[in-house]
């Protein structure tokens, strides 16, 4: 109590510090809270809240035997029209599906999904032949994005994490990243070693792919959480932060004083599905083409 009488350094030094280690404490929350208590459930913690490479690696759709009705030759049997025993309203055009198929070695790969309708696909370049097997042939189905870019670099994953992630009225508004994360990121180069310049700064603000970067060291070197912070979810500063010196009958027989700080904040997540939390890594791995 003396030296906050006589050490006026000491009182600005606790005043400025506390609402940023509050402010901290809040970051964590709204990230990685577990709902607990006092505490928010955060973001990363919500059903719904589903890595990007979870959606790209799928499959979307898995076709067991018996789940392809016929193969027919098309375009004098450079293509194959594939006819699905049962409606198929989950493959989309763009989609990746992989055959299993006996019968020809260099139909079981994966081709561009062409969707003629629910039922049938076109598999471009998929070469017909009399001996392929439908009774027996299986199929999964993966996202557009599935190994779809030959050794991408950071930009690449970032910018496929954006696109998967954009959902209806719902599109990315900011990346939250390791600033170590970020570090390694703005380090990489070309085979000449000339800086990719991925990151660029804009009136202080750090953007990868035009969007904006938000460092915190509460997340992880190498992960990601991505979304649309301005439509998807709203902080609600309900009771707004603040410090008082108080005092009591213990705090005085005990001669100390305490600084209390409080703030009441509601974080409502309105749309879950419009935020993912992963590993940069495994995004990459998911889209580098075979």
């Amino acid at each position: 109590k003396r030296m906050l009488k006589s050490r006026i350094f000491l009182r600005s030094y606790l005043l400025a510090t506390l609402p940023d280690r509050v402010y901290l404490a809040e970051d964590w929350n709204i990230l990685f809270g577990d709902g607990s208590g006092d505490n928010l459930t955060g973001i990363a913690n919500l059903p719904g809240c589903t890595p990007a490479e979870t959606i790209i690696n799928g499959p979307v759709v898995s076709i067991s035997a018996g789940g392809i009705e016929s193969f027919a030759s098309y375009n004098s049997g450079a293509d194959t029209i594939v006819t699905f025993a049962a409606a198929q309203p989950d493959i989309l055009e763009g989609m990746k599906i992989t055959f299993s198929a006996s019968g020809v070695d260099q139909f079981n790969t994966t081709f561009d999904v062409i969707k003629m309708n629910d039922r049938q696909i076109l598999v471009k370049g998929g070469a017909y032949s009399a001996s392929l097997s439908a009774a027996s042939a299986k199929a999964t189905v993966n996202s557009g994005a599935y190994k779809s870019i030959a050794d991408p670099n950071s930009a690449d994953v970032i910018n496929t994490i954006f696109a998967i992630m954009n959902y209806a009225q719902y599109s990315p508004t900011a990346i939250v990243l390791n600033p170590l994360t970020v570090n390694a990121i703005m380090a990489e180069k070309d085979t000449s070693g000339r800086s990719l310049d991925l990151v660029v700064s804009n009136n202080g603000v750090k953007y990868i792919c035009g969007v904006p970067v938000i460092e915190m060291t509460s997340i992880p070197v190498g992960k990601y959480l991505v979304g649309d912070f301005a439509n998807a979810a709203n902080l609600i500063d309900y009771t707004s932060l603040s410090l008082e010196w108080a005092e009591d009958v213990n705090t005085k027989l005990k001669n100390y004083v305490a600084l209390i700080a409080q703030e009441e904040i509601i974080f409502p997540v309105y749309m879950p599905w419009a935020f993912s939390y992963g590993s940069i890594a495994a995004v990459k791995t998911a889209i580098t083409a075979d």
